[in-house]
């Protein structure tokens, strides 16, 4: 059977999974797979500044985020997909981000099933009404789903600052989650120290008060993270990131 048709017979047979909401507005979801193993759905909310929701999300199979093996990753894939609609649906989040792992089971083109799921979740996504962008970092895809303004609830204009406090607070503590894992040798510490420093940066974001400040403050964590992530990750990896880091550049540049 073709990729393609395991894919296909795996959407017509998800997993049902039931999503609670927490206390601090995240909804998480938990059901049991044919191998006895749990699949667990978080979505966290990490912004709900001018009511506009980021949340990222994350998947977990038996405590780890390598959804494959066991033969059934399209069937988990599919049961993700339809957790992602139903929360969209119901929530209407202005932004969703994601990991999706190249790792595949023996026999399978990695490429090959991430050109696969980048159409799917293309597909879903237009659906929905979200516009993706997606990033490789090697042996993960990141994915980010905006949603379209035509589709969005009626809301007040995203100034252009709002949008590059926004985009910095994705870069900070979703796209340098793993970091440590593209270190050069003996780097590691080092990178585990800038995504730290970096999550710390986007909690610090929301005391100052004028834009000035918060202009300054991304700027200088900008100089402090790029140069560390050049110096101590491997060469391939950081090609990967450099179009990321570029985005916020151009978009601090048109603020100021």
């Amino acid at each position: 059977m073709r990729l393609t048709e395991i894919i296909a017979e795996s959407f017509d047979k998800p997993y049902l999974i039931k999503m609670s909401k927490g206390e601090f507005g995240d909804y998480d979801g938990i059901v049991k797979l044919t191998d006895g193993t749990n699949l667990e759905i978080n979505f966290n909310l990490e912004d709900n500044s001018d009511n506009m929701e980021q949340y990222s999300v994350e998947f977990h199979r038996s405590g780890s985020q390598d959804l494959t093996g066991e033969g059934d990753a399209h069937r988990i894939f599919a049961t993700v997909v339809q957790a992602l609609g139903k929360f969209v649906s119901k929530v209407k989040p202005y932004m969703l981000t994601f990991n999706a792992s190249k790792e595949v089971e023996t026999g399978q083109n990695p490429e090959s099933r991430t050109k696969l799921y980048n159409r799917l979740v293309n597909r879903y996504a237009s659906q929905w009404g979200y516009s993706v962008y997606t990033e490789d970092h090697g042996d993960v895809t990141v994915y980010e789903l905006v949603r379209k303004i035509n589709e969005a609830r009626t809301l007040a204009p995203v100034s252009p600052v709002q949008q590059l406090i926004d985009d910095y607070k994705i870069f900070a503590t979703f796209n340098l989650a793993r970091l440590a894992d593209y270190a050069k040798p003996g780097k590691e510490q080092d990178l585990k120290a800038v995504v730290q420093r970096a999550i710390k940066s986007a909690k610090e974001l929301d005391v100052l008060k004028s834009d000035n400040e918060k202009l300054r403050f991304i700027h200088d964590m900008i100089k402090y993270i790029q140069p560390h992530m050049k110096a101590h990750m491997k060469v391939e990896h950081y090609e990967k990131y450099k179009p990321r880091i570029q985005k916020l550049v151009d978009l601090y540049k048109a603020v100021v």
